[in-house]
């Protein structure tokens, strides 16, 4: 520990002595360690960590797969299905369903619409969720005429009732019509459908005699104890031959597809965000190269202090070692800058991302972040100082001596050379990688709609049942 912190010392005093050097190293090391800290961060979000579920491995969402009938792989599901769904127990330990809701909540200085789901009864059991306070639904609530309730989310209950106690068992106005409030959800609570959703109640479908040609619905179950998803699609395909036979008119040439959660959750954005991996990656190796040809050409000019060192017996691996410990010491500071600088690329991130975007509240500096980034401190350390630092120590007796400096100068030169070579062609891949990104943003901005979109808006009403709009005709003539 005497020996590193001579060391270290040694290096802070050498950064010192060469503040342009410092400066350079260190701003191009917190850029390429921060753009890397912040897409791992995002990354780790969005692709690694688990959903907040209990055991999300065993959540799949379920499709009706229409393809033989030329229609898509992934259409929702009818009532009618998920009664039977219910009943199929080697299929699915339990399933629930969702439909979509835009409650509009009276009371306050304003009316305010809240996004929400209509959810089956099992809905918060399927994903093993438990309110923080109150209770969840019950199947005596999903009955067609039972009594209306909801459950609020974390959100939701801090704006509109201050976080209190007492908002369980309040009473409020959604679309006319009263609901009681039987519990909050906690605030880590993900919906499924809708991110933006902050109220819940019960679909109250009457399951006894479901509808077989209304797809109104999203389904996600949860697979029994040890089954794997291929064994749970071999199961669904079965129940989808059967429901052929029973229901021919509503299940012709349908079938069903189990994909697992997490996957549907982050399908979409893998390849875009594998992408930008790959780019941040080479963006780091660039400031790599770019440091150890700074340390190469800096090495030069200390070559004489390093011959000096080794001519008084100090062993080469004792040289490679303090070379090293600058290496790191600079590596450590950048690190730290790229840390923050990481954080806020992060943050901005998130700003502009459509509110929509899966996962963005869980999206945060964690553990794993500060240890992917210590290890990045140390890779990166080693990565551009050993290099520089085997070839410095090789020559550096050999420097005092008389017509000896050419032969290192030579080498040095080659390797220098070798890592120019890499650096162009690495930023050569990521400039044409953004040309085309850029052609493409170029072209969609373009592209012909068929309509022009020049001041024009869209939006929607949805008038409430509860409000006497309970007929198709009603609906009609209310347009």
């Amino acid at each position: 520990m005497t020996t590193l912190i001579q060391d270290l010392r040694y290096a802070r005093r050498m950064l010192v002595r060469a503040p342009g050097f410092a400066t350079v190293a260190i701003a191009t090391l917190a850029l390429g360690i921060g753009a890397n800290t912040g897409m791992f961060t995002i990354v780790n979000a969005l692709l690694f960590r688990p959903l907040p579920y209990v055991q999300p491995d065993r959540l799949v969402t379920v499709w009706q797969d229409l393809r033989a009938r030329g229609g898509p792989a992934d259409e929702w599901v009818t009532p009618g299905n998920y009664a039977d769904f219910r009943q199929a127990k080697n299929v699915f330990e339990e399933v629930a369903v969702i439909a979509g809701w835009l409650p509009t909540l009276l009371g306050g200085s304003e009316a305010e619409p809240i996004p929400g789901e209509r959810v089956s009864h099992e809905y918060f059991a399927v994903l093993g969720v438990e309110p923080a306070m109150g209770r969840g639904f019950t199947q005596a609530d999903d009955y067609p005429n039972a009594p209306p309730v909801v459950v609020i989310g974390h959100g939701l209950w801090q704006r509109r009732f201050g976080g209190s106690a007492s908002a369980v068992g309040q009473t409020v106005i959604l679309n006319g019509e009263a609901h009681e409030i039987i519990g909050v959800l906690p605030a880590g609570f993900r919906p499924i459908v809708n991110d933006l959703a902050e109220i819940w109640r019960p679909l109250r479908l009457d399951t006894a005699n479901p509808s077989r040609g209304s797809v109104t619905l999203r389904a996600v179950a949860r697979l029994p104890e040890g089954t794997a998803v291929e064994r749970a699609q071999s199961a669904a395909d079965v129940l989808a031959a059967q429901l052929e036979t029973a229901h021919p008119q509503y299940n012709e040439k349908t079938r069903f597809n189990l994909i697992p959660l997490h996957e549907r959750v982050v399908g979409d954005i893998r390849p875009g965000l594998l992408a930008l991996v790959g780019a941040v990656g080479f963006v780091l190796l660039i400031a790599c190269a770019n440091i150890a040809n700074l340390l190469l050409a800096r090495g030069s000019a200390r070559s004489r202090e390093l011959g000096v060192r080794q001519a008084l017996g100090a062993a080469r691996g004792r040289v490679v070692r303090q070379l090293l410990t600058e290496s790191l010491f600079i590596a450590a500071i950048g690190g730290i800058l790229g840390l923050i600088l990481g954080g806020w690329a992060v943050d901005l991130l998130v700003s502009i991302a459509p509110a929509n975007a899966p996962r963005l509240n869980e999206i945060r500096l964690d553990r794993a972040v500060l240890a992917f980034s210590v290890l990045l401190m140390l890779t990166t350390g080693v990565l551009f100082g050993l290099a520089p630092a085997l070839q410095h120590s090789r020559g550096a007796v050999g420097s005092l001596k008389d017509g000896a400096r050419g032969s290192a100068s030579v080498e040095g030169r080659s390797l220098r050379r070798a890592l120019i070579s890499a650096e162009i062609a690495l930023a050569l891949m990521l400039l044409m990688g953004a040309g085309l990104l850029l052609q493409t943003f170029v072209h969609l901005q373009r592209a012909d709609l068929g309509f022009d979109p020049e001041g024009l808006v869209a939006g929607f009403v949805n008038p409430p049942r509860a409000a006497g709009y309970d007929t198709r005709a009603k609906h009609v003539a209310f347009y």
